[in-house]
């Protein structure tokens, strides 16, 4: 067995995981990574996010929306896999016949007629709108050490939340003012202040403040941060229907909120593929599970997503198949070894690959 790459390290914000040095450590090298480029280049990400997201959250939508796969593989590496790869996996690297410890066979569990994605429509705005702007006066003490500092959300007039594809850094006298008294009365001070951009995120931005002389200065109401907003428009839904599947099969529907997507394009390419996968009933091993007496070697060699061919006699199915998880278990003080696969239905026959299949006769486009 071999512990997690992880294991007893600091993660952020996780309780129980995150006393470093006191359960936890920072760990020694960084994680392994094995990244396939994408097949769409996605025009904004993170202009959704607000005040941040966690990062499997973050990972999570791009994935999603590409409809590639992400994982950690058995010697810990993080790896991605774009949409097209299980597609062009079309050799079968092992053959499981009968003989499995128990099986999940299901029947048109999948089958959908109905295919709605939701995405974001983005417009750019002018460059140097407001993305910002102070409410009330705030003091900067005298000399202040460590600086004040300022978290900056960027909203627009309406106070709805956008994002900024520039951000200009704030200019004396034009985006901020200093003042001696707290209703903007007394001598100009705003010499005194240094107001500086600490870090720029595509939904807020951290401000730094600085008051340089010894008697304290106040931030007037208006101070503000200028740049070129990009603002968010109302969700649009694309939808593909087959008409066939819903009179004759189920009204089911598969439901996709897809935020980083802002092309109706995209979305509709999603669905038409989503829906060629899944508008047919067919028999469906959703999980086996195999004793090492049986099948070791299989156990041993193939991991997450290795195409494998199923074959079970009761029921006369034969499919392949993609493994997405795995659950060993081990008992009898040892001595038995079970492992759980879960499947995922290989596609790659009904979509077209370059030199194996003809297009529009036996297979169509994918996404």
């Amino acid at each position: 067995f071999r512990r997690t790459k992880l294991k007893g390290c600091w993660l952020l914000g996780k309780p129980g995981h995150s006393e470093v040095a006191t359960s936890t450590r920072l760990p020694s090298a960084p994680i392994p990574m094995s990244l396939e480029s994408g097949q769409t280049v996605f025009a904004y990400v993170g202009d959704t996010w607000g005040g941040g997201v966690l990062a499997s959250e973050a990972i999570r939508q791009v994935i999603e929306a590409e409809r590639g796969r992400f994982f950690i593989d058995r010697e810990g590496q993080a790896v991605f896999l774009n949409r097209h790869h299980l597609l062009k996996a079309t050799t079968s690297a092992a053959l499981i016949a009968d003989a499995m410890a128990a099986v999940d066979y299901v029947y048109g569990a999948e089958t959908v007629s109905q295919v709605q994605v939701r995405l974001l429509p983005r417009s750019q705005g002018s460059a140097g709108t407001i993305l910002w702007q102070l409410d009330n006066a705030q003091l900067i003490p005298a000399a202040s050490d460590p600086p004040v500092q300022v978290v900056a959300r960027f909203r627009d007039d309406q106070k709805r939340p956008i994002g900024a594809l520039a951000i200009i850094p704030p200019v004396p006298q034009l985006d901020y003012q200093g003042r001696a008294r707290e209703d903007g009365s007394g001598p100009d001070l705003t010499s005194s202040l240094d107001v500086r951009l600490r870090q720029t995120d595509f939904s807020a931005a951290l401000l730094e403040i600085r008051n340089r002389s010894q008697i304290d200065v106040f931030l007037q109401p208006g101070a503000r941060l200028r740049g070129t907003p990009l603002y968010t428009g109302d969700p649009l839904f694309v939808e593909q229907v087959s008409y066939g599947s819903l009179a004759q099969y189920s009204p089911q529907a598969l439901r996709l909120d897809l935020p980083v997507l802002d092309s109706v394009a995209q979305a509709d390419s999603l669905a038409r593929y989503e829906l060629a996968r899944r508008k047919t009933p067919r028999g469906q091993v959703r999980s086996l599970t195999l004793s090492t007496r049986q099948h070791a070697a299989p156990i041993l060699e193939r991991s997450l997503y290795d195409r494998v061919t199923v074959q079970e006699a009761q029921t006369g199915h034969s499919a392949d198949y993609f493994i997405v998880a795995e659950a060993h278990t081990v008992d009898l003080g040892g001595s038995r070894h079970h492992t759980t696969w879960t499947l995922e239905s290989a596609d790659a026959t009904r979509f077209w690959v370059l030199g194996q299949k003809h297009l529009n006769d036996d297979t169509v486009l994918a996404y």
